[in-house]
């Protein structure tokens, strides 16, 4: 693939625990490179996120601290009750506010 085998990246491992809110943080815009903050996030687990099961919500902020906001879908939400793992359908009234 063309990686220098000598190159490291770091990864975050984190515990699982239940979240009303949950989402993904990246340092660089994923989408054009920028050194912009983003920010996806959506109700119940990040799961929904990663996984591509949800349009988030995104957040972004700019390296002179501009700020912009989309609002997602957020059709579904993942969450960690007592008997495991469960999809639920967000109220629409969600959908509509932010994460």
């Amino acid at each position: 693939m063309g990686v220098d085998p000598e190159q490291r990246v770091p990864v975050i491992v984190q515990r699982l625990i239940a979240a009303d809110v949950a989402g993904v943080a990246f340092t660089r815009d994923p989408r054009n490179g920028a050194d912009d903050v983003v920010i996806e996030a959506s109700w119940g687990l990040g799961e929904s996120v990663v996984s591509g099961t949800v349009t988030p919500d995104v957040f972004t902020v700019g390296t002179t601290g501009s700020a912009t906001s989309s609002l997602g879908s957020k059709e579904s939400r993942l969450d960690l009750g007592s008997s495991g793992l469960r999809r639920e359908p967000v109220p629409l009234d969600a959908r509509r506010r932010s994460s």
